[in-house]
């Protein structure tokens, strides 16, 4: 029998407190649309294949950050290797690999969300794919934290000076497992 899947996708390093109003969010459309909440990441940093000589490390194991996500209320998590073919993939090529492995009537994305081959998957093209493919798509606002979004760039930084305070105001709980850079 084929599920039906209401699908958000992203890196989820730290699973912050924006990536968890996204994540609620998927839960309760997922729920109202009778349909089961996917969160779709990666076991790889496209950083860590895409710039290796940028890349400094995931701040949460892959193993907790499943955790956190799954704790959340989402149904499933996959992990998809992030390699340099995967990289190259076109937004709607991409879209089409997830759709056969998880056929989706929905997408619940962050704010800033793009993907495929030099993140050519913005608002207009996803929107547009949704719309031919008779997807619903919703759009999560940022949460914000000293006036910006909060962004798992803000926490690298906070991390890299030690600001653990912030890390967890941005968390949204405390810091206890995170690489300290």
């Amino acid at each position: 029998m084929s599920e039906n899947w209401i699908v958000t996708l992203g890196v989820f390093d730290g699973v912050h407190r924006g990536h968890i109003a996204l994540l609620k969010r998927l839960a309760e459309v997922a729920a109202e649309k009778s349909a089961r909440s996917l969160v779709i990441t990666f076991t790889q940093h496209p950083m860590e294949v895409l710039e290796p000589s940028c890349y400094g490390g995931f701040i949460q194991p892959l193993h907790e950050r499943i955790s956190t996500i799954q704790s959340l209320g989402i149904d499933q998590v996959a992990c998809l290797d992030f390699s340099r073919e995967f990289a190259n993939l076109s937004a709607e090529d991409f879209l089409q690999y997830i759709y056969k492995q998880y056929p989706f009537s929905g997408l619940v994305l962050g704010y800033d969300t793009a993907f495929g081959r030099n993140k050519e998957g913005g608002r207009e093209l996803i929107s547009t794919l949704a719309d031919q493919w008779g997807v619903y798509l919703e759009y999560v606002l940022p949460v914000l934290w000293k006036g910006a979004p909060i962004s798992t760039t803000r926490i690298r930084e906070a991390l890299r000076s030690n600001f653990q305070e912030d890390v967890c105001e941005m968390l949204g709980r405390a810091n206890l497992h995170f690489n300290p850079y």
